[in-house]
């Protein structure tokens, strides 16, 4: 699948959510900037989306504007310690579908964890074959739509 678009949620400040190991806001950034050089490398397009209203400035440091990432975030971490980290990534992912430009007329995108990599992910989306899953085409324009009203 060319042209294949990757979210990645991501939470630097995790504030009060508990049960997190890592809670140090350099840390989680530098493990940030790792996964997305790894994925920006393998000709992959991004887009960060960032759930704790952060300053990304860290990210155009060290890429610069690079093609191929999307950098967005939004104050949206008030209710994870309460509803869970689930509840966390439903709206990170519903602020990317209602604001990435990358995303503006997809109907397919690839969701990962923000701070890792898998290396097998760019061959997997390269193969991946939309034609066998047609019926995610009829919920994501319809789970697209639900998070822009």
């Amino acid at each position: 699948m060319d042209n294949a678009v990757i979210i990645m949620t991501a939470t630097i400040n995790v504030g009060s959510c508990a049960g997190l190991y890592l809670r140090d806001k350099q840390q989680r950034e530098d493990q940030y900037l790792l996964a997305l050089d790894k994925y920006l490398n393998a000709g992959l397009k991004v887009v960060f989306a960032e759930n704790s209203l952060s300053d990304l400035g860290f990210i155009e440091k060290r890429f610069g504007k690079p093609p191929l990432l999307e950098a967005i975030t939004f104050d949206g971490n008030h209710m994870t310690h309460v509803c869970g980290k689930g509840q966390g990534e439903n709206e990170t992912i519903t602020y990317a579908l209602q604001h990435s430009t990358f995303l503006a007329n997809e109907l397919f995108f690839f969701k990962v964890s923000g701070r890792y990599f898998s290396s097998e992910i760019a061959e997997t989306i390269r193969q991946f074959d939309t034609k066998l899953y047609d019926g995610i085409f009829e919920l994501i324009p319809i789970t697209k739509q639900a998070a822009m009203s």
